[in-house]
């Protein structure tokens, strides 16, 4: 399983390549699934069907904390299976090895074992790869009652952006007695909870309370006194909670003042068809939609036939997110998981398995288009951390919306009118202020803690004109800020 970037963006290179089929994305997409996909649940379809029957209960009645309970006890039981057939496997290979180096078997007696040795790595990782399936299962859990904007902040580090470590093995913890019954405590005072070792998302503390919309995890210790590892996750894990509490930290993963924004505008996502597209896709093998202009979805079950990404041929360049890839990679965290947005059970169990095959596309010029604003050129860069750039013509400033941020786009089918609009107030804040600035009106002290490194915006900070000096804004200086509403990538957030 990986810990990398979540976001798997293909950009086309430039728009004057000559109109024709996406060839490249036809063959990716028809990629074979990996044994990996195919025997991700095996045998334990029963269980399956079960976790997706809980977790729909769930959100219908959440106040049914015996729901939340059985839901709980079956991911641990099921995480504690996948953990002992890894830990049986790893044992047996550990021994093929060992007659490997020791028995001095022949030619063909150690080949056997070689092919053994790789059949039973293959079953390591698929066991792997169910673990992380139940795991997003209790990431649905969590979703189904936090706010997803704040859960995020449980997944990543306090003093970098850098992704938090998990926990390890449920297994063998010294502790989880001790975690177990303070979960049932929860919920027996009628506090919905769960388990922070069964969710990929929740990194912090040993028990999550869901009773708000942010999180409130709990570390759970079983000795008296703390070890130096001890005090270090008990230190990062007061930081965590004074951020959620207060809105706002100084040195919080960047240099200055961090802060949560509340978006004014309503989310709009298009879950709904996609859900209808891969319906479509089950009854005749291929759909597709666009709910808006400059987006599209495709749902396949088999092979994508030819003519698949014909509606893309308009537009672009097109930015792409092939969802089975991030599946299948374990770097679906911290998004909405997609065992909340896929409805359907069997839908769900064919695109957990491979089967089904899901490809988001939104067009990164119509976008950059829609977030343009006078005095300001507007363009998207992939690579960049500040992935939509802004660059103020007049006093060379930057500003930029995340990576992360854009990327909700193709995890959770956010809509990108919705990106735009609820960015706009944000532009229009900043670019008062690039406007005071140039007239030495400046009277927005806040934005001396939003300096941020130019590195941040990738080849935008090299191919626009060269910025002027830095502006004295105040005791601080800016270069540039990075907006994002939700707080992913950048100083301020939501």
């Amino acid at each position: 399983m990986k810990n990398a970037d979540a976001c798997r963006w293909r950009e086309l290179a430039d728009r004057t390549r000559p109109r024709r089929p996406r060839r490249w994305l036809i063959d990716i997409a028809n990629e074979p699934a990996s044994n990996y996909d195919v025997d991700m649940i095996g045998r334990r379809k029963k269980t399956f069907f079960e976790l997706h029957r809980l977790l729909r209960a769930i959100e219908a009645a959440k106040d049914d904390l015996a729901l939340v309970r059985q839901l709980n006890g079956l991911l641990i039981r099921e995480i504690l299976r996948s953990e002992a057939n890894i830990g049986r496997h790893k044992a047996a290979m550990k021994e093929l090895r060992a007659q490997l180096k020791t028995a001095r078997p022949s030619r063909e007696d150690a080949n056997k074992i070689r092919r053994t040795i790789a059949r039973t790595e293959r079953y390591i990782d698929t066991y792997f790869q169910q673990r992380y399936i139940w795991k997003c299962f209790g990431d649905g859990l969590a979703y189904a009652y936090l706010d997803k904007y704040a859960v995020k902040h449980a997944f990543f580090e306090t003093e970098t952006y850098d992704v938090k470590p998990s926990a390890g093995m449920l297994g063998g913890k010294s502790g989880l007695a001790g975690e177990i019954a303070c979960l049932l405590s929860a919920l027996e005072h009628e506090v919905p909870a769960v388990l922070c070792d069964i969710t990929n998302t929740l990194r912090y503390g040993d028990v999550c309370l869901l009773g708000a919309s942010d999180p409130c995890p709990i570390e759970v210790k079983s000795r008296a006194g703390l070890n130096q590892r001890g005090k270090r996750q008990a230190a990062a894990l007061k930081r965590l909670m004074d951020f959620l509490e207060t809105d706002q930290a100084d040195n919080f993963r960047a240099i200055g003042t961090t802060r949560r924004v509340e978006v004014n505008s309503q989310e709009r996502n298009y879950r709904d068809a996609m859900n209808a597209c891969i319906a479509k896709a089950s009854r005749e093998g291929f759909a597709s939609a666009q709910p808006e202009p400059g987006l599209a979805y495709f749902a396949i079950y088999g092979r994508f036939p030819d003519d698949a990404f014909e509606i893309l041929r308009d537009g672009g360049p097109w930015v792409y997110t092939m969802l089975n890839e991030d599946k299948t990679a374990g770097t679906w965290a911290p998004y909405e998981p997609f065992t909340l947005s896929i409805r359907d059970a069997n839908h769900l169990l064919d695109f957990i398995e491979g089967r089904l095959s899901l490809i988001v596309a939104f067009d990164s010029e119509a976008l950059a288009a829609r977030m343009a604003r006078p005095g300001w050129d507007v363009r998207f860069d992939g690579d960049a951390t500040a992935a939509m750039q802004f660059h103020h013509q007049e006093t060379g400033a930057l500003i930029g919306v995340s990576r992360q941020f854009l990327s909700r786009i193709g995890f959770e089918f956010v809509a990108p009118s919705w990106i735009a609009e609820s960015q706009a107030p944000q532009v229009e804040e900043l670019n008062m202020a690039m406007s005071s600035m140039a007239e030495g009106l400046v009277q927005m002290p806040m934005l001396e803690h939003d300096a941020l490194p130019k590195a941040m915006f990738g080849k935008g900070a090299e191919i626009w004109p060269e910025v002027p000096p830095a502006l004295d804004v105040g005791s601080g200086e800016v270069d540039a800020a990075v907006l994002d509403a939700q707080h992913a990538d950048q100083n301020r957030s939501a």
